[in-house]
């Protein structure tokens, strides 16, 4: 690995720290798995994989280790090996067809990660899930809002960078 690369998975990882730190007081406000999906298109997968694990054990420094933490990391490898799976093959001519797949499928993402970490709890405490996951539902609804809004605005941060290598989503 070239240290082109470890530097920039280090400062990647400052700031996706950095960003959950920011935002942890709103929790249906995370801009963190936006990030990640739009650094999965830029950089490759094992990478952000790193920078996902590495910014969620050191934020846990500051936010508190639980039984949780592996949960979202797990949680959220999955979300990212389904992102990669299917953002690549969303290419539309028409460039309305593209943004709204694209927001579909952030937000189905975002979903699923909430689905994820509901099922997780469920399986400890016994709950019923259903009535757990539904109950969930309008958190994750303005999780899945947020993370999309957060999407495109990065998107547009990163839209040059993205189109150097090739990647048109807008």
């Amino acid at each position: 690995m070239s240290i082109k690369k470890v530097r920039r998975m280090i400062l990647l990882s400052v700031f996706c720290c950095a960003l959950r730190l920011l935002f942890h007081p709103f929790p249906t406000v995370q801009p963190f798995l936006a990030f990640l999906m739009i650094g999965v298109l830029y950089a490759s997968l094992s990478e952000m994989l790193v920078v996902m694990t590495v910014s969620m054990v050191t934020s846990a420094i500051f936010l508190g280790f639980g039984v949780w933490l592996t949960w979202q990391i797990t949680a959220l490898t999955l979300v990212l090996l389904i992102w990669r799976l299917l953002a690549r093959f969303l290419s539309f001519e028409k460039v309305l067809f593209r943004v709204l797949s694209l927001a579909i499928l952030v937000a189905f993402c975002a979903l699923f990660y909430g689905v994820l970490m509901d099922s997780c709890i469920v399986y400890v405490y016994h709950i019923p899930w259903v009535l757990y996951v539904l109950s969930g539902l309008p958190f994750h609804g303005i999780y899945a809002a947020s993370t999309v809004c957060f999407f495109f605005f990065f998107l547009g941060l990163f839209k040059k960078p993205l189109s150097k290598k090739g990647i048109k989503l807008i």
